[in-house]
């Protein structure tokens, strides 16, 4: 069964996840999977330059209208080459890894390491029987995000709750 990327969030809680990266004005973030964009938004308040990518034009017209000068919004499929022509210093894929997972759309881990320069952040839905998010067989545990992401020579570096559905690893 191939899992829909659906083009849509569940809204985690933007200072929750953000805070603890420590953004400053010089920075470039990656949001991967941006969806309406409301992460990038947070983002754009704290960094120099935004990307914000998604598959659905739809998602990523809405953000263009929003007109914020910092936030550059792409419709771009991660499992390509990326569009980016310059090293970022973060990127977020906030509930986008279970469905590259499910996908085996992996591929879209060594595009995003091709720019990036610093930390890869990644927020999922708990392992928990909810009515929130995927299916519970296609949700990840924390153990096997990072086993994922050691094969593509990442570590994890923190890891925090956002809310009772999301958590957030952050690997460099």
């Amino acid at each position: 069964m191939v899992h829909v990327h659906c083009g849509k969030k569940s809204h985690v809680n933007t200072k929750r996840l953000l805070k603890p990266l420590n953004l400053n004005k010089t920075d470039v973030f990656l949001d991967a999977g941006c969806s309406d964009g409301y992460i990038s938004i947070e983002a754009a308040k704290q960094c120099k330059k935004v990307y914000a990518l998604d598959i659905h034009k739809e998602s990523i017209e809405k953000l263009k209208s929003k007109n914020i000068p910092n936030i550059i919004p792409l419709v771009a499929d991660i499992t390509k080459p990326l569009p980016i022509k310059e090293k970022v210093d973060f990127c977020l894929l906030s509930n986008v890894l279970h469905g590259l997972v499910e996908n085996n759309e992996l591929i879209a881990i060594k595009n995003i390491k091709k720019i990036l320069k610093g930390e890869l952040i990644i927020v999922e839905f708990r392992k928990v029987v909810s009515v929130f998010g995927p299916s519970h067989s296609v949700k990840l545990s924390k153990d096997k995000i990072i086993s994922i992401l050691k094969k593509y020579n990442f570590r994890k570096v923190k890891d925090y709750n956002i809310s009772l559905f999301h958590f957030a690893l952050v690997f460099e």
